[in-house]
């Protein structure tokens, strides 16, 4: 991520009753929400979507499996480069759950 203070940068919070899991074998998980949405102080505080749903700060998030951001520059990492005529498959699992402390 770059250091300037923008919108786009990842910003997730990990609280304590949340719980994820990926298995895929890749170097890092990039996780982003959609920060960028209106701010709830403006009117309207959302974005009128497909079939006119409203989209609101922090209403989406995505997680994007990616190589070593700096694989292209060190010799020891795993090459990053696809060549023509090249596959790449990969299998990812995700597991999602929430932990209740009452159930514990």
């Amino acid at each position: 991520t770059n250091n300037d203070a923008d919108d786009t940068q990842p910003d997730v919070d990990k609280p304590d009753d949340k719980e994820g899991e990926g298995d895929e074998g890749e170097a890092l998980i990039s996780e982003q929400t959609k920060s960028n949405g209106p701010a709830e102080s403006k009117s309207p505080s959302f974005i009128i979507g497909k079939k006119g749903v409203r989209y609101t700060k922090h209403c989406a998030f995505s997680i994007q499996p990616q190589n070593y951001p700096d694989a292209i520059n060190n010799s020891h990492f795993p090459c990053p480069i696809l060549r023509p005529g090249q596959f790449y498959c990969h299998d990812i699992t995700y597991k999602f759950g929430i932990q209740l402390a009452n159930c514990m």
